[in-house]
């Protein structure tokens, strides 16, 4: 793990680290655990069956340094995830050259900021508008231009947070595993 920051939210001193491939299971096991108080159709994108694919994918594109996770810590126990990933050119991916109307040339510029996850006792300190600005901030360092979020629209904290730092809603639509979703974007030129 690389150690990014000392952050204090509220009353609580936390540590920021970027991890790498070698320590992905810290991330599985916080997400699981995150999950025991979080309707599963505000995290689609992660449901068990496909996770360990993920995984996969994640440690190869962490190697190739086009995906990152940050994990928070406090008193040395990991509280929050954050995750982001680069657009990549996939038939999946190509929906959103569509949503974002961006051509193939300015898809590698995309960042998908695509999740937060908080243990339930430490939401509302700030951790998920800490998490958006941080990659916002690492993304724009690696000369990424373009920015967008997909979050359930019953998630009214999620949206609050994307609207708060400047992510406008594009699109409403039914993802891949059925679930409602609204499409947000930010453009840092």
């Amino acid at each position: 793990m690389k150690f990014i920051e000392n952050i204090k939210l509220k009353n609580k001193n936390c540590k920021v680290y970027k991890i790498n491939s070698s320590v992905v299971y810290i991330f599985k096991k916080l997400h699981l655990e995150i999950l025991k108080n979080t309707p599963l159709s505000f995290d689609c994108a992660y449901e068990y069956s496909r996770f360990k694919e993920d995984i996969k994918n994640k440690k190869e594109d962490i190697k190739n340094k086009k995906d990152y996770i940050f994990l928070m810590y406090y008193r040395n126990k990991p509280v929050a995830f954050s995750f982001m990933s680069v657009a990549k050119f996939d038939k999946f991916n190509l929906l959103y050259i569509k949503r974002y109307k961006l051509t193939k040339k300015q898809l590698p510029f995309l960042y998908d900021l695509n999740g937060v996850g908080v243990l339930e006792k430490f939401r509302g300190l700030g951790i998920q508008d800490y998490f958006i600005k941080l990659r916002i901030d690492y993304a724009k360092k690696l000369g990424q231009k373009y920015f967008f979020v997909s979050i359930n629209p019953k998630n009214m904290w999620s949206l609050k947070n994307a609207k708060k730092n400047d992510f406008r809603e594009t699109e409403k639509y039914i993802n891949y595993e059925g679930n409602k979703r609204v499409f947000l974007r930010k453009d840092v030129l």
